[in-house]
């Protein structure tokens, strides 16, 4: 969680967020530097049960592309 002050405001925000449904893990936001995909592969979840819903809001090109990379 990120911390800290607006405007005399306090402000915190998720640094990652990710939900669970159907078997599948939706990476909702990934703020981590270097992402957190990798790091759910190598703990055993499979690349295909991994959904980057964050990418959800790019066209449909660009999110097949990013899929492809992972």
């Amino acid at each position: 969680m990120q911390v800290g002050w607006n405007g005399g405001k306090r402000v915190r925000g998720n640094i990652i967020y990710i939900t669970l449904g159907e078997g599948k893990v939706y990476v909702e936001y990934d703020g981590i530097e270097r992402g957190i995909t990798q790091d759910l592969i190598d703990q055993g979840i499979p690349q295909n049960n991994i959904i980057l819903g964050h990418l959800l809001e790019m066209n449909a090109k660009h999110f097949s592309e990013a899929q492809s990379n992972y």
